[in-house]
């Protein structure tokens, strides 16, 4: 299994949002998610690095620090790379290999009469984005959904047990679960139909998205980058997901 992510400065991340040890994390992170959305686990990567001249060592340190706690937290290996100037931003590309499981799970596997299932609380990366986007980091409960933006924790253990049922076809949410579930629905050739209340969003979640200006359900639906998993199993399986 082989997996490549890019991280783009101003594109994909904010260094006055985030810390450089947030965004080395998150590199890795997103890496190891796809490898875990085909029922694999992630052993090595290759780091491309690009960094203008003003970049400093402290930072560099910085990064390493991300790069090395979430290589410890999935026993990663770097085995190779390159680094180069940039001229505008810095620009992080990891390439990862993972091992295959006993079974691999595509997107394309999904079959008519098949259920939906989405890991987690999709929405909570989106509205810690929002929060960032307007200053408003303070606000009481905020830290849970910037934490969800700024250091997402991707599912392998929860993907290698669904990998030992029955399940037809899954993908990871990193574009929204709409996006996600049209992904894997046209590469399954079938259709759904889902129930907007489906997904309900707590509390603390209502309050500031409301504070923010923010509709929870497109939040929900359509806010990315929360790296849970999205699959499609059949209705017997129920009980055991």
């Amino acid at each position: 299994m082989i997996t490549l992510d890019t991280l783009n400065e101003g594109v994909h991340f904010r260094a006055d949002w985030s810390s450089w040890t947030d965004i080395a994390y998150k590199a890795i992170q997103v890496n190891v998610s796809d490898i875990a959305a085909m029922g694999g686990r992630p052993q090595f990567f290759c780091l491309s690095l690009s960094v203008p001249k003003s970049f400093e060592r402290k930072q560099f340190k910085q990064l390493l620090r991300g790069f090395r706690q979430a290589c410890e937290e999935h026993s990663l290996v770097c085995v190779g790379g390159d680094t180069t100037r940039s001229y505008q931003g810095v620009q992080l590309s990891v390439t990862m290999l993972g091992k295959p499981g006993k079974k691999i799970l595509y997107r394309h596997g999904a079959q008519v009469k098949d259920d939906v299932y989405v890991s987690g609380a999709p929405g909570m990366s989106a509205l810690g984005l929002c929060l960032l986007q307007q200053k408003q980091t303070s606000l009481p409960g905020a830290k849970i959904f910037l934490k969800q933006h700024q250091r997402p924790q991707a599912r392998v253990v929860l993907a290698e047990r669904l990998a030992q049922m029955n399940i037809h076809a899954m993908i990871d949410v990193s574009d929204g679960v709409l996006a996600d579930l049209n992904h894997l629905l046209q590469a399954s050739q079938v259709g759904a139909t889902i129930e907007g209340p489906t997904l309900v969003a707590s509390r603390r979640f209502q309050q500031l998205a409301t504070t923010l200006g923010q509709e929870v359900a497109s939040l929900i639906w359509t806010g990315g980058e929360d790296y849970e998993l999205l699959f499609c199993a059949p209705p017997r399986e129920a009980a055991k997901i």
